[in-house]
């Protein structure tokens, strides 16, 4: 549309091709309902092919059909610059993209070092409060055995032995009783 070499008139299928018929027009150009389509992808692993259809006037001379064919040309090459810049700018977002997810990635790696570092700090603590805890139990075990605490549960125990025995000699003298 905005090219100035050629005066192109944008107009639909049935009134190009009667100018095309009357003589209005040396060239008519179609482009197909898929082209940009087929345009878009360039990006697939099996592109589409894009195809411009064309038709010149026969009624005009040798120069005239030679001049369409030459324009086609420049126009197919056109198009394909275009279509070519607008790939490589679509590949290159996609890499700065793909550089944001990386960077995103890389962010998200420190902060988990980060935490595993903290969980390992974490870790080391609770190691150090329970060695305190088994060598403080330790302590208390011999400072219970100093204080006699063995001898207080043998004597307890001993008790207890009487305590049953009693109550079964009591047990015996009421049933003698009786």
């Amino acid at each position: 549309k905005t090219n100035n070499a050629m005066n192109f008139i944008i107009i639909d299928e049935e009134n190009a091709d009667k100018g095309l018929k009357n003589g209005d027009y040396y060239m008519v150009i179609t482009i197909p309902e898929d082209f940009s389509k087929n345009a878009a992808s360039m990006m697939n692993s099996n592109p589409e092919k894009m195809q411009l259809q064309y038709a010149t006037n026969p009624g005009y001379n040798y120069i005239s059909s030679k001049l369409s064919e030459s324009a086609i040309k420049e126009i197919k090459a056109n198009i394909i610059s275009e279509v070519t810049t607008t790939y490589t700018n679509a590949v290159f977002a996609s890499i700065a993209e793909l550089g944001d997810g990386l960077g995103q990635a890389s962010d998200g790696t420190e902060k988990l070092l980060a935490g595993m570092s903290s969980l390992d700090d974490g870790a080391g603590l609770i190691t150090d409060k329970l060695n305190v805890v088994a060598d403080s139990s330790q302590t208390l075990y011999q400072g219970s055995r100093k204080l006699g605490v063995g001898q207080l549960d043998n004597g307890i125990n001993s008790l207890s032995d009487g305590i049953d025995k009693a109550a079964a000699g009591t047990h015996q003298l009421q049933a003698g009783s009786e």
